[in-house]
């Protein structure tokens, strides 16, 4: 394909990103951004994960919303309500995340000017809206395995990597799954014991299959 070619195929998004060339380096665990703190940008995943997750109160555990991967946006559902403050947080989940940043004057210049882009902006935030719901719905069930295997297919669906038998999952540690479904971590070693025992997953140290049900 030449050049001219794979740029036209660019969605507006990624041309804003390649524009913008500013990116940076986080530690595991350092913020990308606090909750309540003045929104400044838009940002995407170039390498590694990023947790997207709200504080809980002296009552509640801090909640995760969904984990940013390579090539997703985040950052953009504070721009539409009144005033930018953070709703939630942001922070890097592995070594070594790469993520780049778009200040607010670019995205709104966007906004204005480019009709494609302000529809792939639209197309973002339903997406992200389905994403919370489907997690709301998910901790509505009592029954621990079936959250932990909705949440292992939801993973699968959006950055599992395809086998002939389902999808793995790598990277993905009981720690992670517990903080994502809000359960102990205990309580997620039980459920995978039992999704292994009924030949729903497999799983080590080091990865998750998640099996198709025609595989």
């Amino acid at each position: 394909m030449l050049p001219h070619e794979q740029n036209k195929n660019k969605s507006s998004i990624d041309k804003l990103f390649e524009q913008s060339n500013s990116s940076k380096v986080y530690r595991k665990g350092q913020y990308i951004y606090r909750e309540d703190e003045q929104a400044r940008g838009i940002f995407r995943v170039q390498q590694g994960r990023v947790k997207i997750w709200k504080l809980g109160s002296s009552f509640t555990r801090s909640l995760i919303l969904y984990f940013a991967h390579a090539s997703d946006t985040f950052g953009i559902i504070d721009f539409f309500k009144e005033g930018t403050k953070r709703r939630c947080s942001a922070t890097a989940m592995d070594d070594d995340v790469i993520v780049q940043f778009v200040p607010l004057s670019k995205v709104e210049s966007c906004l204005y000017r480019n009709a494609e882009f302000r529809q792939e902006i639209f197309n973002l935030l339903t997406n992200t809206e389905q994403i919370i719901y489907e997690k709301y719905k998910e901790l509505q069930s009592r029954d621990i395995n079936l959250r932990v295997y909705r949440a292992l297919q939801y993973l699968a669906e959006r950055k599992g990597v395809g086998c002939n038998v389902g999808f793995i999952l790598p990277n993905i540690t009981h720690q992670d799954l517990s903080d994502y479904i809000g359960i102990s971590r205990q309580s997620v070693t039980f459920a995978f014991n039992k999704l292994k025992e009924d030949g729903l997953i497999d799983y080590d140290r080091r990865s998750c299959l998640l099996y198709t049900s025609d595989a």
